[in-house]
């Protein structure tokens, strides 16, 4: 997908220089570019779009994460600081990461904002943050995924409302291997 705006590049050398490089709040049509040293997993890049307002949807695609990572969703889902959450991951995650994947899905279950874990043929690593109520629309683009990997790592953050539905309409549409979120269905983006 064709982006516009300026394009500003750091360089990431741990989780706590990511809050120094970024700006609290991506401005309209700017996109961002960091390069870790695979000290920044892609759940940082969430924590820290989290720091500065709530998400009334977020969307993660990730191979895999572990049950810390869960946890960390879990804490936010609870706390109010994301109102919906629907993860897609990879097939290998219900089997190789059976306790992260059998929490997310209570965890998600549980949650009355409503959600899902699709697993499918996964290698995709994005996150998109939508607060719909302040137009601010915020997808994440990375080789990362939500746990840490000691490699370097590329990551784009870009504030496009095109590209938050783009990515949107793809999850929504995909069917999931594991058959117990049949009941979800897509609600577009939510506004509490």
């Amino acid at each position: 997908m064709r982006t516009r705006a300026r394009v500003q590049t750091s360089r990431a050398v741990g989780e706590a220089a990511l809050a120094a490089v970024l700006p609290p709040v991506i401005a309209s049509g700017d996109s961002w570019h960091v390069c870790s040293a695979g000290d920044v997993d892609g759940l940082s890049y969430l924590a820290h779009l989290l720091a500065a307002m709530p998400a009334a949807h977020v969307i993660v695609s990730t191979w895999c994460m572990s049950l810390d990572d869960v946890q960390h969703l879990a804490a936010w889902l609870d706390a109010g600081r994301i109102g919906r959450l629907d993860v897609y991951v990879g097939e290998i995650f219900p089997s190789q990461y059976a306790p992260a994947y059998d929490e997310l899905c209570r965890v998600l279950r549980a949650h009355p904002g409503g959600g899902r874990c699709a697993v499918f043929r996964n290698h995709a690593k994005v996150v998109v943050f939508a607060n719909p109520a302040r137009r601010y629309f915020v997808t994440v683009e990375s080789s990362a995924n939500l746990n840490t990997n000691p490699r370097n790592e590329q990551t784009a953050l870009t504030r496009s409302r095109p590209l938050a539905d783009f990515y949107r309409r793809f999850f929504d549409g995909v069917r999931s291997l594991q058959r117990n979120f049949d009941d979800w269905a897509p609600r577009g983006w939510q506004t509490a």
